[in-house]
């Protein structure tokens, strides 16, 4: 029976908001995503209850036979259990739960594996070698990650005696793969007016909205609010790729008409999307409007970069790239900048345009004759130069002579102690006073009856 688990550590991850903690249980370590939490108190209980979990799902009944009896059960009932402990341990979506479904049964069924001994590197990896065409990089790379977790499963439970697939190598990507690139505008307005309705509504829908190709699939007729005083189409959190709900704006022009003929009417249970077209004859349209499939530097085009255009187009249109990072819901402000818009000349030159001048002449010195402004008689309004206004930061008395509020308070009751002012008056804005506005010395006279109505007073 395994011994009581012990925690390595309870941390929050670098950058983010989440938190993880390591337990440690008969020599193996497991790591745990434990989210979002207040403190480390709450952390640490979290961590408790799937370190719990985690050693129930470690323990091997008293039975002698039952090594036995697992090794001689199939290997799809062992992913079925491997499933659900995923589900109960690592708190996972639906989405990803059927992501490890459907790579656990292309690898039980491709290369054909029964039993629980036949999971080694040797039968893996063969098959691994032999989909690099078939699969994307990426794709294999999912896969790889899902055998390996299985594995070490497997080996935790006490089925097998080691991890046998940690040695499997690693997937990488080629050196000439490239992400893919945005559409440019002509390049849609083409792709859209060569196309028929039923398949241009639906590049015209995509190339608006941003959303993925496996969330429009999955996107129902209840889910476009066009009923609204703002229209949007509401994304689920069981079909969001972030497993967040999240709302895209139809107020792009055009949108909402397109989105009309697409709901049509129909039940609002039924797929929004009656034929998506598929990547080939995405191809043959892009090749129809002479489009080509990948530009200069390698970099492809598919159904992501309808996405990327989306992102383009917000940030070209000089909206800031917040509304881009809420339109594509996108966790993070760097994703939207690094990996989905690109500093266009084009765009920039049209922005860089917006700035000032810096070829105009400063105005010269200007000087105004004596006005009346609401009891106060302006005197002399005369432009500092850069020296004087350095040299000047607080001329009380006109010029020549800087003082602080500090020290013009001190002169002052000097003043008065000999009989020669009033700092009250001063104070109260009696006589000549001298302000710095910017880079003016304005000085302001106050007559006398402005203050105390006549001079009987």
């Amino acid at each position: 029976m395994p011994s009581e688990p012990r925690i390595v550590r309870v941390r929050r991850r670098a950058g983010r908001k989440s938190w993880e903690g390591t337990v440690r249980c008969d020599g193996t370590e497991r790591t745990f995503g434990l989210g979002r939490c207040r403190t480390e108190f709450e952390a640490r209980t979290k961590l408790h209850q799937k370190a719990a979990e985690w050693r129930e799902a470690l323990e091997v009944p008293g039975d002698p036979d039952w090594l036995t009896k697992q090794r001689a059960r199939p290997l799809d009932e062992h992913a079925a259990e491997f499933i659900q402990s995923v589900k109960v341990l690592s708190s996972a979506g639906d989405q990803t739960l059927r992501k490890y479904k459907e790579h656990l049964k292309r690898l039980i069924e491709d290369i054909g594996i029964r039993k629980v001994d036949e999971l080694r590197v040797e039968r893996v990896m063969p098959w691994f070698m032999e989909n690099t065409r078939g699969y994307s990089p990426k794709s294999l790379r999912h896969h790889r990650a899902t055998a390996v977790m299985f594995s070490k499963w497997l080996w935790e439970r006490g089925i097998v005696p080691e991890h046998r697939l940690d040695r499997l190598p690693q997937i990488r990507l080629p050196a000439s793969a490239k992400p893919t690139d945005a559409f440019m505008i002509d390049e849609l307005r083409r792709l859209i007016a060569a196309t028929p309705r039923h398949r241009s509504d639906v590049y015209h829908f995509m190339a608006c909205t941003g959303l993925r190709i496996a969330e429009a699939k999955r996107l129902q007729v209840s889910d476009v609010r066009l009923d609204e005083l703002l229209p949007y189409v509401h994304v689920r959190a069981a079909m969001a790729k972030s497993q967040k709900a999240g709302d895209i704006s139809l107020g792009a022009p055009g949108l909402v008409e397109v989105a009309r003929r697409l709901v049509g009417g129909r039940d609002e249970d039924v797929a929004l999307f009656t034929q998506f077209p598929t990547l080939r004859t995405l191809k043959k349209d892009m090749q129809g409007a002479g489009i080509p499939a990948a530009r200069a530097d390698g970099s492809p085009l598919s159904w992501h970069s309808f996405r990327k255009s989306a992102a383009q187009m917000i940030v070209d249109s000089g909206l800031p790239l917040r509304h881009a990072q809420a339109q594509l819901r996108h966790s993070r402000p760097e994703v939207t900048s690094t990996l989905y818009t690109k500093s266009k000349l084009a765009s920039r030159h049209d922005q860089m345009g917006k700035l000032p001048a810096l070829d105009e002449k400063c105005p010269p010195k200007v000087s105004h004759a004596p006005v009346d402004n609401g009891g106060f008689r302006e005197t002399s309004v005369v432009r500092q130069t850069d020296s004087e206004h350095d040299q000047n930061p607080c001329n009380t008395n006109g010029f020549g002579q800087t003082k602080t509020p500090k020290e013009a308070r001190v002169q002052s009751k000097q003043k008065w102690s000999r009989g020669e002012s009033n700092p009250r008056a001063e104070t109260a804005g009696i006589g000549a006073s001298t302000r710095v506005v910017g880079d003016l010395i304005l000085t302001l006279r106050r007559p006398p009856t402005a203050c105390f109505g006549s001079s009987s007073q």
